[in-house]
Formats: structure tokens, sequence, C-alpha cells
């Protein structure tokens, strides 16, 4: 004779898969209820330091400057970079240097200069 296993002639087995799934279902709800808001602020930038901050594939290509009439700082690509990707890539990268995060909410202003 064969035996099988089936859950039905296990009920500790059935009240572990049960619990499993309720938190399962508990982690994804408390991990869905955090907010935005409610995270902590890793890095804030406002370019009164320059540009040390960033690491760039070219440094020639990017300048910081201030917005015309404000106090605002940008990090500005104002040039053709001269890098050149092994692979088909991005030619403009500034990669913050000193973070390393998982999942993060970017928050940012941004401003083209093409009409």
């Amino acid at each position: 004779m064969e035996h099988r296993f089936d859950s039905r002639y296990h009920p500790y087995l059935t009240i572990i898969k049960i619990i499993a799934c309720l938190l399962f279902l508990l982690t994804a709800f408390v991990t869905h209820s955090i907010a935005a808001n409610d995270l902590p602020i890793l890095f804030k930038e406002d370019f009164k330091r320059g540009s040390s901050t960033w690491k760039t594939t070219d440094p020639n290509a990017w300048q910081v400057r201030e917005l015309d009439g404000t106090s605002n700082r940008v990090l500005e690509l104002f040039g053709k970079s001269k890098y050149e990707p092994l692979l088909r890539s991005p030619f403009n990268l500034a990669v913050m240097k000193y973070h390393t995060v998982g999942n993060f909410v970017l928050t940012t202003r941004v401003q083209t200069k093409e009409e």
C-alpha cells in the first residue's frame, strides 16, 4: 500500500500553513501602510559644498552653479562627456558617493534647458 503525504491527516501542518499565511499578510499590510512621509531622510543635497559628494563619469562635463536670481545651487550638465561606456549606457552619470541604499523614495526638482 502506497502512503501519500496529505495535509488532511496532519492537523498541525494545516495550522502552521494558516499561521504562515497570516504572518505574510500582516507583513504585507505593515509594509504597505508605511507612508513615504514616515521614512527618515537619508540624504539631502543643496550643493553649498560643491559637487564633492558626487562621482561623475566625466567631471569636466558637470558644474555646480547658482540659478539666476535665487540662492539655489544646482548640479548642471553643461557639456558632452568624453566618457565611453563598454556597453550601451548613458554617457553622463552622477552617482552619490557615500550612501548605499536598498528601496528608496527619491524626491527631486529637475529642470531642462530644452524648449
